[in-house]
């Protein structure tokens, strides 16, 4: 939908800004929203394509960000302006920054720190460094087991599901002090360190309690700590009490397949956990009950250019997909966009995974999911 040369420009007003070229930031977002702007005014508004409301979002924060660095004086009044022009003719991006802005700007929550310092640790710590180019995932509000199988299982394509787990108590309950409550002495394995692979990356048991004081709740943690791909529930089974079985779990071809054949893991953790890009060999539902994630898929035929390990981890790509070194890999940048999909996953969302196909996860803010794989 968008003109080749209207993402050329997006690309480079983010490259500006990573680069701290302000000035070329703010010009080019100006330009931007002005070719927008005309788009977004011709015909009727409700025939206008999502994708130019997109657009005019970047556009905005990327001027709103561009302003506030070049500004020497108290700006807040115009960003707010700006953020409320996104929110009026664009449509939502990086899980509603422009509200969190607007709200920071106009009646800080904290006394102890000025407007532009909350919107500055806002803008750094919540933009999504998204491919721009990637293809959206479809979103499907409770589809049936025939739709669901034959236009996405059968034929391997990721889709986005919604109104499928609003019934499960976690959505209300689970937080941390419920999981303390619950389970707050229990041993638990948890993953310390950015990524596995990382060679510093290594497991510890420590108590859930522990997880939550060292890992989940403090603010300046010497690293990551992930609950990562345990089988939480079979170890606490009053917390799956608070889950269900998706209904698509039970699309199999054997006939003696029940709900014990379902593999159900638990991911919790805080802002910034990340598992690299790798595939597995079963169907996959990730369920996200509480924060969302970022995250970029990748067809099987992009095997070759994603440059899997050798031995153990041959299911694992050794690129950095959001920090490409494109001499070291070089195949990389070369891959057809349209085999490539990213979704930001919010609470309430599954997402459908095929076998086989790549997947790359970091979480946004603190989260709690649930995975479901079955043959």
């Amino acid at each position: 939908v968008i003109e080749p040369s209207a993402l050329h420009l997006i690309k480079i007003t983010y490259s500006a800004i990573k680069n701290k070229q302000y000035e070329t930031a703010q010009s080019k977002s100006n330009q931007l929203l002005d070719y927008a702007w005309e788009k977004l005014n011709t015909g009727y508004w409700k025939d206008v394509p999502v994708e130019w409301r997109v657009l005019y979002s970047h556009a905005s924060l990327c001027k709103a960000f561009s302003t506030y660095m070049i500004s020497k004086e108290n700006c807040s009044e115009t960003i707010i302006q700006i953020c409320d022009m996104g929110l009026l003719m664009g449509a939502p991006i990086f899980n509603g920054i422009f509200h969190k802005l607007t709200e920071a700007l106009h009646e800080p929550l904290h006394v102890d720190e000025p407007p532009n310092k909350l919107a500055r640790k806002i803008l750094e710590e919540d933009t999504i460094p998204l491919a721009i180019t990637g293809q959206k995932i479809p979103i499907l509000f409770c589809p049936s087991i025939e739709e669901f199988q034959s236009k996405y299982m059968m034929k391997a394509e990721p889709v986005v599901l919604e109104g499928c787990m609003e019934h499960w108590p976690a959505l209300s309950k689970w937080s941390n002090n419920y999981l303390s409550k619950i389970a707050g002495k229990r041993v638990v394995p948890v993953e310390v360190g950015s990524k596995y692979t990382n060679e510093k990356w290594g497991q510890k048991l420590v108590t859930v309690d522990k997880f939550i004081s060292n890992f989940m709740e403090n603010e300046t943690p010497s690293d990551i700590g992930y609950l990562a791909q345990h089988q939480l529930f079979e170890q606490i089974p009053q917390l799956q009490k608070d889950i269900m079985v998706p209904d698509y779990c039970f699309i199999s071809d054997n006939s003696s397949f029940d709900e014990e054949d379902v593999t159900i893991n638990a991911w919790f953790g805080p802002k910034g956990t990340i598992s690299p890009c790798h595939h597995d060999p079963k169907h996959n539902l990730l369920c996200q009950v509480k924060g969302s994630k970022y995250i970029r898929l990748f067809y099987p035929s992009c095997s070759n250019a994603l440059y899997p390990y050798e031995g153990m981890l041959s299911n694992t790509s050794q690129v950095d997909v959001e920090s490409t070194d494109n001499d070291q890999y070089p195949l990389f940048k070369d891959i057809d966009k349209t085999l490539i999909h990213e979704h930001v996953l919010t609470k309430g969302q599954m997402l459908y995974i095929p076998p086989k196909h790549w997947h790359y996860i970091r979480s946004l803010e603190q989260s709690y999911s649930v995975s479901f794989w079955w043959e």
